[in-house]
């Protein structure tokens, strides 16, 4: 009997509709400079763009996930100087302040249908998790459970990761719903966990043959006709 339905966050249940990075690098170079932390910003924004290409490429291969704020840090200790947390956090958030972040159509709607018959959770890949918990305040009362990656320091698609938002629950009495193929579809199903694909992005690849995957859906709305389906596992 499926008991509980888990949701990925980014292109599932919402989408970066702008993002400028170099407004975004230069709202955080400012908050260093403010902090006294002087360095100019041309070597900031090389060193900034650099260091993330290597951890993105990283993180890949190792599913282990570090904080933005670590990033930072890690620049200017590689340039001897020591940045405190503190302003390397606000930094961040200020870096962050130059995303528009949208739910898609019907979000509300799924979750409050969801939420009479299943348990519902939240899983993400998410660096940063200060914006994650600012993203879902309007929908965080439907989710029993909330984990960011970078609260756990590992990332999909790791089963560490998948274990720890089941908690009590079992993988067959579970179903993901995400976006990513590989992080969240395949992951799931790896564990024993059911499976929809959120194809938000309409990408061109074979679904799963596994018994669990359920099917693919173009956009969270439609998994309202899934739902029947759901209740009959």
């Amino acid at each position: 009997m499926l008991k509980l339905v888990i949701f990925d966050l980014f292109d599932t249940l919402v989408y970066i509709e702008t993002f400028d990075r170099e407004t975004s690098l230069k709202k955080a170079h400012k908050v260093l400079i403010d902090g006294g932390y002087r360095i100019p910003y041309n070597v900031f924004q090389e060193k900034y763009i650099e260091k993330m290409e290597a951890y993105f490429e990283w993180r890949k291969k190792t599913a282990i996930e570090r904080t933005n704020a670590d990033i930072i840090q890690e620049i200017f200790k590689e340039m001897g100087i020591s940045v405190a947390y503190q302003v390397a956090e606000k930094a961040v958030n200020a870096y962050f302040e130059g995303f528009t972040i949208k739910f898609f159509p019907q979000v509300k709607a799924v979750l409050e249908d969801f939420s009479k018959d299943f348990d519902l959770r939240l899983l993400s890949n998410l660096s940063w998790p200060p914006l994650g918990y600012k993203i879902i305040k309007p929908i965080k009362s439907y989710f029993t459970k909330i984990i960011f990656s970078a609260e756990l320091g590992k990332r999909k698609p790791d089963e560490f990761v998948f274990r720890k938002i089941l908690g009590n629950y079992k993988a067959q009495e579970a179903v993901f719903c995400g976006d990513e193929l590989e992080d969240d579809v395949y992951g799931a199903l790896k564990i024993g966990m059911w499976a929809i694909w959120v194809n938000t992005r309409n990408v061109k690849e074979e679904s799963p043959k596994n018994s669990h995957f359920i099917g693919e859906i173009k956009e969270i709305g439609e998994i309202i006709s899934l739902k029947d389906t759901l209740l009959q596992l």
